[in-house]
């Protein structure tokens, strides 16, 4: 299912090991504006080219915008999937603040190992690219340029931290952490900082825990490390990048406390001239997360126009499109659930659920029929219209 598609991306981009990455003109440094895993993988032709297939924009183009360098990059990517559909809808895409200017940089995240994480920066009307496994977890330091991609599991991978400085990201300094069953014993063993690994490296020599944490925090501070917080898919983003807001920027929403179930929810939405809810930017989460606070509803379960098999988000029209991965947003990243017994055993369309512990909402896979399912839950279902006007 597409839901858990989704789960196995953010299992491969955090939960994996890292593969090395390597400048793409290592003796032209000042030169080079992308650093790639494979420079033999990756083409780079004119923007300007009649070719059908276009591979990897050409780095030494000029763009009027950052907007622009980033959509013609997103196409690029979903030109470079299999399955121009699929990657549509799983990939997503997140704006950060990497240097000390103003332009935000364009973090992508693939649920392909062959087409990895990246982040792309424009400067001088100028993309620079810097592509990387999505075996990894990646972190970054807001504003300092640096970014930590290093591996989450017991393999031998290479940490490395890369700066972002005048357009060109470059590798300062790496090392790496595994586990070595000779030394530690079959059963994996995490460290003091969470890390599964007994045997550490820096610079190729071999060091203790402590000496690789001295190490990295002389280049990295960790304490200020952070991750891409709000997600877009792809038609989202490119809203963003030619608007500078989300598709539903304008739209209206409307909390409804009743029993019922999802189809007569959504007929009653229509009668009133919308549509159950469509959320497929975080800003749309934010707004109706706030709604919630606001008319002290968060202990009520809330419809959405989700259905699963396939999942997909039901428009205004009655169309449908497949529901695009929202990262921090499907069920799987609540607080207490469980892959192995959901919280709903029947999983028909979908469910908003807020949790204090996060002060987050997440979207679960409910029953059509939830209270004549779940007779607990009378007296606190409702659903949220949308709106387009």
């Amino acid at each position: 299912m597409l839901k858990k598609k989704a789960a196995l991306c953010i299992s491969l981009a955090f939960l994996a090991g890292l593969c090395a990455c390597q400048k793409n003109n290592p003796d032209s440094q000042e030169d080079s504006r992308s650093l790639i895993e494979n420079p033999a993988q990756i083409e780079t032709i004119s923007n300007s080219s009649t070719e059908p297939s276009v591979i990897l924009p050409d780095l030494e183009a000029e763009f009027d915008s950052w907007q622009d360098a980033y959509a013609v990059y997103i196409d690029y990517l979903l030109k470079k999937s299999s399955d121009a559909e699929d990657a549509n809808t799983i990939y997503c895409y997140s704006l950060v603040y990497l240097d000390d200017d103003e332009i935000p940089e364009l973090y992508f995240l693939s649920c392909s190992e062959s087409i990895g994480e990246s982040v792309a920066s424009w400067s001088d009307k100028h993309l620079a690219i810097l592509e990387l496994s999505n075996t990894s977890a990646t972190d970054y330091i807001e504003k300092k340029g640096l970014i930590y991609h290093h591996p989450s599991k017991a393999s031998n991978s290479t940490s490395t931290v890369y700066e972002l400085k005048n357009g060109v990201f470059t590798a300062i300094a790496s090392g790496s952490y595994r586990w070595d069953a000779e030394q530690g014993g079959e059963n994996i063993q995490v460290d003091s900082q969470g890390r599964p690994a007994n045997i550490y490296e820096w610079e190729s020599e071999s060091v203790s825990e402590q000496e690789f944490d001295q190490k990295l925090n002389a280049v990295y501070d960790t304490e200020r490390s952070i991750r891409p917080q709000n997600w877009y898919p792809t038609d989202e983003m490119l809203s963003v990048l030619e608007t500078g807001a989300n598709l539903s920027a304008t739209h209206r929403y409307e909390l409804i406390v009743q029993d019922i179930s999802w189809t007569e929810a959504q007929a009653l939405c229509h009668e009133k001239g919308g549509y159950l809810a469509t959320v497929t930017a975080p800003e749309e989460r934010q707004t109706i997360l706030e709604l919630l606070k606001e008319q002290e509803l968060t202990e009520s379960l809330f419809f959405v126009g989700y259905q699963v098999n396939p999942e997909r988000w039901i428009l205004a029209d009655q169309s449908e499109v497949p529901a695009g991965n929202l990262i921090n947003f499907w069920e799987y990243q609540a607080p207490d659930y469980n892959f192995i017994e959901p919280e709903f055993e029947i999983q028909e369309c979908g469910i908003l659920k807020y949790y204090p512990e996060t002060d987050k909402i997440y979207l679960f896979s409910a029953p059509d029929e939830l209270v004549s399912t779940l007779p607990e839950y009378a007296g606190k279902i409702g659903y949220v219209c949308e709106y387009d006007d």
